[in-house]
């Protein structure tokens, strides 16, 4: 079982007069699992209403996070498929509700959505639109998820360049995101959790000023307090330059260190210790009687202080 280690952080950043990002931390004890779930959801700024759909991305997984994910862990085998399922209902019930609203409204509204969920040591990944979810394993950074935006796409296509990326006056229309597609697709990844992993979760007001070189040294850096982590991330951002808002969520799975386990290692070590002390004991007894048996009949033993006899040992008269 893993020990969770968790460090969030929200911020309105530099220009923004409202924060449209949304983020949910959990981690539990559920029926001998450990579980954790994890979002960043990033309201579309382009499109009206963004602090409420990323709310309802939040709000909508809180209760599925107290309903139909226990009811399922309660259960005595987890399936993948299962649990994958439930992340996909999930989704496609925001998608159907912030379609909803935007109706009523009269209006188009999105949001990005991140999630990590993770059971024991098996991790969950559900993403759509360009927030990210990376994982850091020793110290090498990978991004888990693709981003599902127009500039995502001509990259992997080949018409632009990362670099010419960075300055493309297009870089934040997305090519799906919550609540204006009628079937949204998203992008999945499972895989096994590591010692000392380290997931971070982020909106691309995180990603786009900070390097992946500077993440894994924030993450790594002993000096920065673990519930600082995120914060630190923030702070990376030069003043002035954080022109949307900027979320992240950092959580590290350290393997936990079985008390119970290591009592009785103790307890069997001191023990065989002992054993090893007296049977070194007894050795060294057996050792210096020997000098005892092989000494010449007649003659005083030294070590017994005895006088042997023509076949056995006679004690050593006391003088009156």
């Amino acid at each position: 079982m893993y020990k969770i280690k968790i460090s969030s952080y929200t911020d309105i950043g530099d220009v923004k007069t409202t924060n449209q990002d949304c983020i949910l931390s959990k981690n539990a004890t559920i029926n001998n699992h450990n579980v954790g779930l994890f979002i960043v959801a990033d309201g579309c700024g382009g499109l009206a209403y963004g602090e409420e759909i990323s709310n309802l991305v939040v709000t909508h997984f809180s209760r599925v996070w107290n309903n139909e994910l226990k009811s399922i862990l309660l259960n005595k085998k987890i399936r993948h498929k299962t649990i994958d399922d439930l992340l996909e209902k999930a989704i496609k019930e925001i998608n159907d509700a912030a379609k909803n609203f935007g109706g009523q409204v009269g209006s188009k509204v999105g949001s990005t959505i991140s999630l990590l969920l993770t059971i024991d040591k098996i991790y969950y990944i559900k993403n759509v639109g360009d927030s990210r979810v990376y994982i850091i394993r020793k110290n090498k950074i990978t991004q888990l998820t693709e981003d599902q935006s127009l500039v995502a796409d001509m990259i992997r296509n080949g018409e632009l360049t990362k670099e010419e990326a960075k300055s493309f006056k297009k870089k934040n229309v997305l090519t799906m995101c919550i609540g204006v597609f009628e079937d949204i697709r998203t992008y999945s990844k499972t895989g096994k959790i590591k010692d000392n992993d380290v997931f971070l979760l982020c909106c691309d007001g995180l990603h786009n000023h900070v390097s992946n070189e500077e993440m894994v040294k924030i993450v790594r850096e002993k000096k920065i307090p673990f519930d600082d982590k995120a914060k630190a991330l923030r702070e990376k951002i030069e003043e002035g330059k954080a022109n949307d808002n900027v979320s992240g969520i950092v959580c590290e799975f350290e393997r936990e260190k079985h008390f119970m386990r290591n009592f009785i290692i103790c307890t069997l070590l001191i023990l065989l210790i002992g054993i090893l002390v007296w049977i070194g004991v007894s050795w060294k007894h057996i050792c210096e009687h020997y000098k005892c048996w092989t000494t010449i009949p007649g003659k005083h033993c030294d070590i017994c202080d005895k006088y042997i006899g023509s076949s056995s040992v006679i004690e050593k008269e006391i003088e009156p």
